[in-house]
């Protein structure tokens, strides 16, 4: 698989099952699958592109954490323009719909 190929399917797995979880020092991108398999195939794909990552298969799960890992993947993946995150989901910690990538850019900036 081209890394351009890996890049584009990160994209859409993340831009579909991922969220960015950004409470005061905690920082996160997580992506959310059932079959551990999938996870198992980010996680890999994820690597290649030096991205370091965490399976947690009791929250079905994949998550980036660590600054250098987050500025990867805006670098290399990033969320598409125009996904955002349902804010009004009973669960939705934001309670209003955000785009990811803003989310994604706020929390960098918050290292600063």
């Amino acid at each position: 698989m081209s890394k351009e190929l890996r890049r584009v399917f990160l994209r859409a797995f993340f831009n579909d099952e991922g969220s960015v979880y950004f409470i005061g020092k905690r920082r996160a991108i997580r992506g959310y699958q059932h079959d551990g398999r999938i996870l198992n195939l980010i996680q890999r794909l994820l690597r290649r592109l030096g991205i370091r990552s965490k399976v947690d298969m009791a929250y079905n799960e994949v998550t980036i954490t660590r600054r250098r890992n987050l500025e990867l993947f805006e670098k290399e993946i990033n969320f598409s323009a125009g996904v955002c995150v349902n804010g009004n989901r009973s669960n939705s910690v934001w309670k209003h719909s955000f785009e990811k990538r803003e989310l994604l850019r706020k929390m960098l900036a918050s290292y600063r």
